[in-house]
């Protein structure tokens, strides 16, 4: 925010932001009217939200989490009493790779399409590994594991979680609005099958 604030010369509010290690889209308002307006339509959930991410393990085709989580502190004690929480997901792409991570002689991995219908902490993050799924690359719910494979044979450093697009209304004119973030150089040399196990 302070570098936006920075290059606009005004002040920004944020309407939909992402956890430090997330990639993708946020959505600021210039006024605190518009930001209430949009803190609306995201209260009322008829914002859509789309994610990708890539898990360890081959979920099922498409289907629902529906597990309520409790908000946490930094040490993740739960400090209140467990919310509705619900996640939509459909999976892209599967692999396998050649390396072993016990006690299977390889690991398997699947690109996932998530769409969160509640904003809960961490929610997507917290959704998958409560499956035995969790994002690559998730130092806190993820898989050490799994996240060396990707670290140490494929070069990923990060959380592979990509907020793709966010669709809700013109606060002003009601207009539909759909806004996209591409995908780095990271995920489309992941994608591509470009990096090479060494």
């Amino acid at each position: 925010m302070t570098w936006l604030r920075r290059q606009l010369g005004r002040w920004v509010y944020p309407v939909h932001r992402l956890d430090a290690p997330v990639s993708g889209v946020l959505v600021m308002a210039l006024t605190p009217e518009v930001a209430s307006l949009l803190a609306g339509q995201f209260a009322g959930r008829t914002v859509t939200k789309t994610y990708v991410g890539v898990c360890r393990g081959w979920l099922p085709g498409t289907g629902k989490i529906d597990h309520p989580l409790g908000r946490l502190d930094s040490t993740d004690t739960v400090i209140q009493a467990p919310q509705e929480a619900i996640t939509l997901f459909s999976t892209l792409a599967r692999w396998e790779l050649p390396i072993a991570v016990r006690p299977y002689p390889t690991s398997r991995y699947c690109l996932v399409e998530l769409q969160p219908l509640t904003g809960r902490t961490h929610q997507l993050r917290r959704h998958l590994a409560s499956l035995s799924h969790p994002l690559i690359g998730d130092t806190r719910y993820g898989d050490g594991a799994h996240n060396r494979v990707y670290r140490s044979h494929l070069q990923v450093h990060r959380l592979l979680l990509h907020a793709r697009d966010l669709e809700f209304q013109a606060p002003d004119s009601g207009e539909a609005l759909r806004f996209a973030a591409p995908l780095d150089q990271v995920w489309q040399g992941l994608l591509a099958g470009r990096l090479a196990s060494s």
